[in-house]
């Protein structure tokens, strides 16, 4: 099949799922239905291996998909593609032919060379992962007109993915995969993630490799986010079904809208002129493709938040400048849409789209107008200068429980319009927001205070609006004090009632229709403006919540609250090497456990280790007051200076990565930060905590610094051992146990041995 013909958009099936099919062709129904329904238009399966073997399922699956207005797509294993004729009377219209990963490049590419690909009604495509671009070309001169590209290795910063596909561009056109195929499920890099952040990053991920590329190909399962790979092989229809019912969420309805616009835009089924469009380092990462159609030409961008804050939009008079587009550009995915002007979610990402027409252009229609006031008066009222925040909000600040959070911010807009502002925030395991107003300081600086009565994440932003009728009475107060004429301004303001009508609530909308009501029968005009200015009047217009030029922050800012022992601490020091109880002996973090208690009864919260610094070879190995250096004396802290030194060394030799939990427990309450060159990792928590005298909750925390160097450089001097014990780290007995002076390898550490055997791991 000629590599010019409709961009193709394939859902891949499991390979196991060939069984089950070749048993019960029904099972299979459901998932081709599906796939229709999701815009795709053609189906793969495999990998497969004999087409003789394998006859009776394909042939039963193309039936069913042709009745689906779907065309079958085989995956062949590289050994299996010589008998192109055979796979094409099973009914299949397209071939994936898999790379070898066993085969050079050479003798793969001598295969393909081999196989018939005139046939102008059989879609080919070649599996070049991991090929050179020179081999590329190659594959792309063999005949092959479409070849997988590396999209789901992509982070959409880096540079070489577009550099790729300029060079593929002008030999074959290429098909995405939004996760890696076969390969590794995209779910499991996200577990950390709530279920609506991963559902957005899927989202985002398909819509981009929809648009970076000429096809795509989506592998079952993930719009659910499936965890079993595509080869399980204890995963039949049955239990795919299984796994879909119970998932968090289903994108089957984005993915359908993503591919039925991919099927209409020319400017998605090309490869060539792929931009980026945005800054390297912007949070919105920005795509742009262009493609010329029968009456015009066409630029599409893709748009990614690839932060997890909210983050603004670039302005439209940039994107289009720097994806040389000539028109203006509109939101086309997702459909639901709050206008040009605004910001992405985080992980959020959307697709605009510029057309531009040859020939004389039709005026541009007045709701088209209509529609871009309205997006510049939702801007009218200018929010800046939001404090606290750390680094413009990509990082969130800091509180206790029980804090409260002052939030400042400058708001103006043009002219004399009185305004009126509101901080809305939530917690994290919060979906509605909550509000409170902000108060006017002094020259356009606002603030508002919100207490933080829950542990964990907040969210927070400012949004600011024109107050109306408070404007409108600031007015008419002016005019009545200068007594002039304000019938005509009582004619406005009765109407402007009328509006905040519209956006009350029921108890407040029939407040406001008796007013009204009262209000046309007063026959002086005099009465009726002391009524319409007086504060009962305007305390029921504020309970309408009426917001004209309403503005948001595009920022979501955040605070992570802790608990109020973050605030303050009692931390002790000790030096691990001293703590054995013997002079002779060299302390351990064993040892240090049995000193937890005592340090827990003083009421310390955290137990610190002083930096650690490595140990070195040979001549280190003597007290810091010591003369003369020897085996027989603890290691000091301190090395010589003309030695190198490992940490590794240090980490392992006090036997802290085997720590029994019944040493633990005779301490508990207590929280341990496992010895690691991260200080950052989580501790275990034991349970059983009480409270301590400073009011913390008695958890203790180890905390120690160390060097880190290459573990290449660890030498280990200690002295000889006459009978094998086990070692700590593996679990075997020592190899080095009888070491007779010789260098040798420790075969539980890889460590040299240079004098003397002794596992670096504590005692071994």
């Amino acid at each position: 099949m000629s590599a010019n013909t409709a961009a193709p958009r394939i859902y891949a099936l499991p390979g196991p799922m060939v069984a089950s099919i070749a048993r019960q062709p029904e099972a299979a129904s459901s998932h081709l239905k599906r796939a229709a329904e999701m815009g795709f238009d053609w189906i793969l399966l495999g990998p497969l291996t004999d087409p003789k073997k394998d006859r009776v399922a394909v042939e039963a699956l193309a039936g069913e998909a042709k009745a689906k207005g779907l065309k079958m797509m085989l995956r062949l294993a590289p050994d299996s593609t010589g008998d192109m004729a055979a796979w094409k009377k099973t009914g299949a219209d397209g071939v994936v032919l898999s790379s070898a990963r066993t085969l050079s490049a050479k003798d793969w590419i001598a295969k393909l060379s081999k196989l018939d690909t005139s046939d102008p009604d059989l879609l080919v495509v070649a599996d070049s992962l991991g090929r050179t671009p020179k081999e590329q070309r190659a594959i792309a001169e063999c005949g092959i007109g479409w070849l997988l590209n590396s999209y789901a290795w992509w982070d959409l910063r880096e540079g070489w993915f577009i550099d790729q596909q300029r060079q593929i561009a002008p030999l074959a056109r290429t098909i995405a995969t939004p996760e890696p195929w076969p390969g590794p499920r995209l779910i499991h890099r996200l577990m950390h993630l709530d279920p609506a952040s991963i559902a957005e990053i899927y989202a985002t991920q398909y819509r981009m490799a929809a648009t970076v590329s000429s096809g795509i190909l989506c592998p079952f399962g993930f719009e659910f986010a499936a965890t079993a790979p595509l080869d399980d092989k204890g995963y039949g229809p049955a239990e795919w079904e299984k796994a879909r019912a119970a998932a968090r969420f289903d994108l089957g309805d984005t993915i359908g809208e993503i591919n039925r616009l991919k099927a209409k835009t020319p400017a998605l089924q090309t490869d060539s002129q792929l931009e980026r469009a945005s800054a390297p380092d912007a949070a919105v990462v920005a795509l742009s493709k262009s493609a010329f159609t029968k009456d015009g030409s066409q630029t599409v961008v893709a748009l990614a938040n690839m932060s997890s804050v909210q983050a603004p939009l670039p302005p439209h008079a940039e994107l289009a400048r720097a994806a040389r587009a000539n028109a203006d550009f509109k939101l086309i995915a997702p459909k639901a849409s709050k206008g040009l002007f605004g910001s992405l979610p985080p992980y959020d990402g959307a697709l605009l789209l510029a057309e531009t027409k040859t020939g004389k252009a039709a005026p541009p229609k007045a709701s088209k107008f209509d529609q871009r006031l309205q997006d510049l008066a939702s801007n009218r009222v200018i929010i800046e200068g939001v404090t606290p925040e750390v680094d413009g909000g990509r990082f969130p600040i800091k509180r206790v429980l029980g804090d409260t959070l002052h939030i400042e911010a400058d708001i103006f807009m043009d002219g004399h319009d009185v305004i009126d502002a509101c901080l809305c925030y939530r917690h994290i395991d919060d979906d509605a927001w909550r509000e409170t107003p902000m108060r006017s300081l002094v020259n356009d600086r606002w603030e508002a205070e919100v207490t933080l009565d829950r542990i964990g994440r907040y969210f927070y932003y400012v949004q600011a609006w024109k107050d109306a009728y408070r404007s409108w009475r600031t007015g008419v107060m002016k005019k009545l004090e200068a007594e002039q004429k304000v019938a005509v301004d009582l004619a406005v303001g009765l109407r402007l009632i009328g509006r905040y009508m519209d956006s009350a609530t029921n108890e407040t909308r029939e407040a406001m229709r008796q007013l009204l009501t009262e209000m046309e029968t007063l026959g002086d005009k005099q009465i009726l403006a002391e009524r319409m200015v007086s504060e009962e009047t305007m305390a029921l217009m504020d309970r309408a919540v009426h917001r004209e030029n309403l503005s948001r922050h595009p920022m979501d800012y955040q605070v992570y609250v802790d608990r109020p022992v973050a605030a303050n601490a009692a931390w002790y020091e000790l030096m691990p090497r001293s703590q054995s109880g013997d002079a002779k002996r060299h302390g351990t973090f064993a040892d240090v456990i049995d000193r937890l208690g005592y340090v827990r009864d003083l009421g310390f919260d955290v137990l610190y280790f002083p930096p650690i610094h490595p140990i070195a070879r040979r001549t280190a190995r003597a007290r810091t007051t010591a003369s003369k250096p020897s085996p027989a004396i603890p290691e000091a802290p301190m090395p010589s200076a003309r030695r190198k030194a490992d940490t590794t060394r240090c980490i392992r030799s006090s036997a802290a990565l085997r720590i029994s939990s019944g040493s633990y427990r005779r301490h508990a309450p207590t929280t341990w930060r496992s010895p690691s060159t991260s200080p950052s990792s989580a501790p275990r928590t034991i349970p059983g905590s009480s409270s301590t005298p400073n009011g913390s909750t008695g958890a203790l925390t180890a905390r120690f610094n160390t060097r880190r160097t290459r573990p290449s450089d660890t030498r280990i001097s200690s002295r000889p051992t006459s009978t094998a014990r086990p070692c700590p780290a593996s679990g075997s007995s020592c190899a080095t146990s009888s070491c007779s002076g010789r260098r040798r390898a420790c075969a539980s550490s890889g460590s040299t041995i240079r004098i003397r055997s002794r596992c670096r791991s504590g005692s071994g």
